[in-house]
């Protein structure tokens, strides 16, 4: 028999172990990040083409009492499903939230009025405003996915203090993806530094299993000097 969903991502209580983890940087680095959220509670997750929404699933289950709601983005509908479905199993404040238009691009589902995009064409740049209310994303997590045009938006979509987790596969990657659909060393640093008002906490390279070298990324939107983040 399968174990349930939430069993796949915690583990089953006669059996520690775990056929799910979160992406390596998650993994390795939470207890850093979680030291870094802005707010002492109600901090908001957003896994961005989160698929079935594992990490988001995995971040509230690890540090419940700090996060007051776990978004995951995702154009494929079946892995909102998905997603419903493990939000249920693990009693965790998961929403779903992006339907693929018939060109392939990103839009809001009409539904969940999270993300707006200003072009459905995904050829032309996607502009995402609103994400929930009143505070934007603490964390904005993004794993094995690249698309440069989205990253001004993903910028926007951090709060004050809040944080970019970037784990996807670096130049050197034999599979699944092209060069230039794989990171450049420094990349992530020119797009989410100092540059465009971030700091960098890591940026290192962490090599899976198989070889392959992928981004072990952090980086912290700065605050303004003489702006106070209530936590």
């Amino acid at each position: 028999n399968l174990p349930d969903s939430h069993d796949l991502v915690f583990g089953a209580p006669e059996s520690p172990e775990v056929i799910w983890h979160p992406n390596p940087v998650l993994l390795e680095h939470w207890d850093s990040i979680e030291s870094m959220l802005p707010f002492s509670e109600g901090n908001v997750f957003v896994d961005f083409a989160s698929g079935c929404g594992r990490d988001v699933a995995w971040a509230l289950k690890k540090s419940r009492s700090r996060f007051s709601l776990g978004i995951g983005l995702e154009k494929r509908t079946n892995q909102l499903l998905n997603l419903e479905i493990l939000g249920e199993q693990c009693g965790l404040p998961v929403q779903m939230a992006w339907a693929a238009d018939a060109k392939g691009g990103w839009t809001s589902d009409g539904n969940v009025p999270l993300l707006v995009g200003a072009q459905v064409d995904c050829r032309d740049e996607v502009a995402v405003t609103a994400v929930v209310p009143k505070q934007k994303a603490s964390v904005v997590n993004v794993a094995r996915f690249k698309d440069v045009r989205l990253w001004p938006s993903l910028r926007r979509l951090v709060c004050m203090g809040g944080l970019i987790v970037y784990h996807h596969f670096m130049v050197g990657s034999f599979r699944p993806f092209s060069e230039a659909q794989c990171l450049r060393p420094g990349e992530l640093e020119a797009e989410f530094g100092p540059d465009h008002g971030f700091e960098v906490i890591f940026d290192k390279v962490h090599v899976i299993a198989d070889g392959r070298p992928t981004s072990s990324f952090c980086a912290r939107k700065m605050v303004p000097a003489g702006l106070e983040i209530h936590t």
